[in-house]
């Protein structure tokens, strides 16, 4: 699953699934099976709790396995 942060602070970053846990990579595969795209205001709100989630599915942009890709509005950020 691929996040992609539009903006000057954005990027893109995969999660993988590999043995026992997940592995995080800058970057985005060829084809990942779901990628979500959020502009950078609506990440850090969205990753930090302080955007709920519907209001965040909203401004998103999914592409692929909806289900794997509405997995990335459970998780939660620290922010530095």
């Amino acid at each position: 699953m691929t996040l992609t942060v539009t903006g000057d602070a954005g990027g893109q970053w995969t999660v993988r699934h590999e043995g026992n846990g997940w592995t995080l990579y800058t970057g985005r595969p060829a084809t990942p099976n779901a990628q979500v795209v959020l502009d950078q205001d609506t990440a850090w709100r969205l990753l930090t709790r302080g955007l709920p989630l519907n209001s965040g599915l909203d401004r998103a942009t999914l592409h692929g396995n909806p289900a794997l890709a509405r997995q990335l509005f459970e998780m939660v950020s620290i922010i530095a």
